[in-house]
């Protein structure tokens, strides 16, 4: 008897924290606006697909979406846009 008393009060301590998790979790995901960088100046065909395409995916899941130009070098790009 008292190991199904034992087992009943693990399986409510269970399905409680679940609900706990859950409702942790059901925070906005992002809380920021995402950043897409294109590597490339501002002006090139680049720059004006990823906008069109930051557009349309913005509209699609209710995101703001932020394109950000970095011409340079690659390593450098990665670098900064780690911040």
């Amino acid at each position: 008897m008292r190991h199904w008393i034992r087992f009943l009060a693990i399986i409510a301590l269970l399905a409680i924290s679940s609900v706990v998790s859950s409702a942790a979790r059901a925070q906005t995901y992002p809380a920021r606006p995402i950043k897409l960088v294109v590597p490339y100046a501002a002006g090139q065909g680049t720059d004006v697909a990823a906008r069109f395409i930051a557009e349309q995916l913005s509209k699609a899941i209710g995101q703001s979406i932020v394109v950000e130009n970095r011409p340079g070098a690659p390593r450098t790009n990665q670098c900064r846009s780690r911040h």
